[in-house]
């Protein structure tokens, strides 16, 4: 970010002055007429044509005068230059098709202005090279300094987010371990919870039971997230996309008869991608596990076969200024934070599977068609 504005900021400053220098050439192009008067060295007078006064102030300027068709009538000019030098320029200026411009003629760079049947021409080679000068002069200046500045900006972009860095490894850290460390507890716990349901049946124990397997999934989500978030190397393999939907929908087609839900399914035959097998099974559980938690009765599935995975639901939809913020950790559209089995790390969790295997989550939800997800992936090579 730093680098483009610094990237605006010179590219701005030489834009300027080459415009400046160019707008210099035109102007002195601009002032070329019949009627102006130009002075070559220390004389005193000029040359006259048709009663007025023409004379020269560059090392190479003169006049000509032409008849309709292009023939050359007169030429005004101090010095002796060929005829054909003199024909080539007014054919490249009658070739221009405008009244004013620049051409270049036996390798000298000319302004020119057509003034009724007077072409005025002026040598502006000079100023052509300085300006070339100028944009070279900007490419050697202007490159090496945005090197040396994105340099700059690297190292003290580095250092000054150091500190911020440490910390945020720090705080990944520190999630992992006090979630590794929650799950002995946890399981002493469940365990004796166990056992004091065989012994007394307590509502006591079986809100123990309840409430310790919820901190469980709540660590076990929180471990998953810091192992996606730690894992440098993934290793991916080839599958195929269908036989992973089939293995998540097996186990859940008692809760969807339960539920009375409705789910059609879609599927192209032979979607290869390449990923992890097992987080893939991951991601279409929780949206699948989403999409039957909010359906109002109908879940539609499909897997096309450029690798996009959509799973809709009919029901109440998301409002759409929580869009942005359903993918966060620990949001939860409903603001009142009764717990309905979810601590909102599923689509946190779906999204950094995603981000793994370099794909794109996306959202949308209306009261028509109800909430879409919308995942796409990779094909395998």
């Amino acid at each position: 970010m730093h680098m483009g504005i610094v990237l605006v900021i010179v590219m701005l400053f030489f834009g300027a002055v080459l415009i400046f220098a160019n707008q210099g050439i035109n102007n002195s192009i601009a002032m070329l007429g019949r009627n102006q008067t130009f002075v070559m060295g220390n004389a005193a007078g000029g040359n006259i044509i048709g009663g007025q006064r023409l004379s020269i102030r560059s090392p190479l300027a003169f006049s000509v005068v032409i008849t309709p068709n292009g023939s050359i009538v007169n030429i005004v000019s101090p010095f002796e230059m060929s005829e054909d030098f003199y024909a080539d320029a007014v054919n490249r200026v009658i070739a221009k098709k405008a009244d004013i411009g620049r051409i270049k003629a036996d390798g000298v760079n000319l302004g020119y202005r057509i003034d009724g049947n007077h072409i005025a021409f002026l040598d502006i080679t000079r100023e052509v090279e300085m300006f070339n000068g100028l944009v070279w002069t900007f490419l050697w200046i202007a490159l090496p300094l945005l090197l040396l500045i994105f340099l700059a900006s690297l190292y003290f972009a580095k250092r000054s987010i150091r500190p911020i860095e440490n910390a945020f490894v720090k705080q990944k850290e520190f999630v992992a371990d006090a979630s590794h460390e929650l799950k002995t507890p946890l399981a002493t716990i469940s365990t004796n919870a166990d056992v004091l349901l065989q012994e007394t049946q307590s509502k006591w124990a079986m809100h123990i039971k309840a409430e310790t397997g919820r901190m469980a999934n709540l660590v076990e989500s929180l471990l998953y997230l810091t192992k996606i978030d730690y894992e440098d190397v993934p290793q991916f393999t080839q599958f195929d996309l269908g036989e992973v939907l089939s293995e998540v929908l097996l186990p859940l087609e008692a809760v969807i008869h339960e539920q009375k839900v409705v789910c059609q399914v879609n599927c192209a035959d032979g979607v290869i991608v390449q990923g992890d097998k097992a987080q893939i099974h991951r991601l279409f559980g929780i949206l699948l596990d989403n999409a039957i938690k909010y359906t109002a009765g109908e879940i539609n599935i499909k897997i096309d076969k450029n690798a996009v995975i959509t799973v809709q639901n009919s029901g109440e939809p998301i409002p759409a200024e929580k869009l942005d913020n359903i993918f966060d950790r620990f949001y939860r559209v409903d603001e009142s934070h009764q717990y309905t089995g979810s601590f909102g790390l599923g689509l946190s969790i779906a999204k950094a599977i995603v981000d793994r295997h370099k794909g794109e989550i996306t959202c949308k939800s209306d009261k028509i068609n109800g909430t879409e997800f919308k995942v796409a992936l990779r094909l395998a090579n």
